[in-house]
This record gives structure tokens, C-alpha cells and sequence, in this order.
């Protein structure tokens, strides 16, 4: 059965582009999307959701990322920890800094990280992460389920640290409890553009 579907006229022509690149007609495209939308729908994701896992997988295309589940993760923190907890702070901080370094040359902004991360959060082992803007010039992140134990916050807070640093950001305050870390840090003035 076929049926008309209205669109915006700015997403049809993007369509026609899309299906003309593919060889394909706008029917077909159309039919491709939806199913994949509908087939993530009926596996219990939401539209934001959807959204989330977009972004995510647009701003992380090129890079080595792999899931794991926390737990596994969670263990092997908890291992080496106790033995190497600086140079774990150190890898965990420069990992976080070569993220930042990645996404400022694929030209997204620290907005895009948090929006990426609201969006998509549950796919990037957070169960919540909550923004406040303090003044023009400082802003408080709170992050609920980075891993649970106190090792694996602790060098998840460092991770965070590295990409704000490399945004140009200076970290004035953190709180941590297990799974949870809070940060408050201002934006330097000549790198303003990134947020």
C-alpha cells in the first residue's frame, strides 16, 4: 500500500540530493529510513535516543572506539588502581585530551559535546548529565553513573578534566561521591569560540 507522507520542503530536498547520490529513488531512501527508525522504536529506543546515537557515532567515526561492558571496565580499573594509580590519572586525563583535540579539528564545540552526551548518554555508560550555566564565563556539569566504584569515578573525573582542559577550560571545583562527579570550571577568553 502506498500512502503520501507530508515532509518539510528543506528535508525533501535533502532527500532527492541524498537519493540522486544513491542511485536510489526517494521512495526507496524514504522506506529505508523509516524502517530503520521504526525497527529502533520497536526495540524500545526513543526519538532522543536515535538522536543521541547519531551524534555520538558522527563525532566518534574515525576514532578506536569499542563497548565494553562497565563492569569489565570497572574490574580492570579496580586492578590497577591500587598499583598505578598516577600513571592511570595521567593516561585517563591525555585520553580525555586527545578527544578534545579530535572533536575541536572535526569542528564540534563543547555545546555539541553536551548535547551529544544528554542525547546519548545511556549508550556512553552515564545515566544522567545535568548542565548549569553559573555566569556567561562558568558552568557546572554533573555527571550521575560514571562506572559506580570509587577508582573508576576517580579516573573517569580525570578524563573529564583532560577534555576540558583541551577546550580551554580551567576546572575551579569537583565533587565526587561513587558514580557521581560534579565540576565547575570557567571558559578562557581567547577560546570562547568553543563554547
Amino acid at each position: 500500500m502506498r500512502t503520501n507522507i507530508a515532509v518539510d520542503s528543506k528535508i525533501h530536498s535533502k532527500l532527492v540530493e541524498y537519493a540522486k547520490q544513491n542511485h536510489t529513488t526517494v521512495y526507496e531512501l524514504g522506506n529505508s529510513i523509516l524502517s530503520i527508525f521504526v525497527d529502533a522504536l520497536e526495540k524500545g529506543l526513543d526519538m532522543e535516543e536515535i538522536r543521541g546515537q547519531t551524534l555520538i557515532r558522527y563525532a566518534t567515526k574515525n576514532l578506536d572506539v569499542v563497548l565494553l561492558p562497565g563492569s569489565l571496565i570497572e574490574y580492570m580499573v579496580n586492578q590497577l588502581y591500587p598499583l598505578r594509580r598516577e600513571e592511570m590519572f595521567r593516561l585517563f586525563e591525555d585520553a580525555g585530551a586527545e578527544l578534545g583535540k579530535y572533536f575541536k579539528i572535526r569542528g564540534i564545540t563543547f555545546d555539541d559535546i553536551l548535547e551529544m552526551a544528554k542525547l546519548g548518554y545511556s549508550s556512553i555508560g552515564l545515566r544522567e548529565i545535568n548542565m548549569k550555566r553559573l555566569n556567561e564565563n562558568k558552568v557546572r556539569v554533573s555527571i550521575f553513573g560514571l562506572l559506580l566504584g570509587k577508582a573508576a569515578t576517580e579516573v573517569g573525573l580525570k578524563f573529564v578534566q583532560g577534555l576540558l582542559n583541551e577546550f580551554g577550560f580551567t576546572v575551579t571545583a569537583t565533587e565526587q561521591a561513587e558514580g557521581a562527579v560534579a565540576l565547575t570550571f570557567e571558559v578562557n577568553q581567547k577560546e570562547k569560540q568553543w563554547l
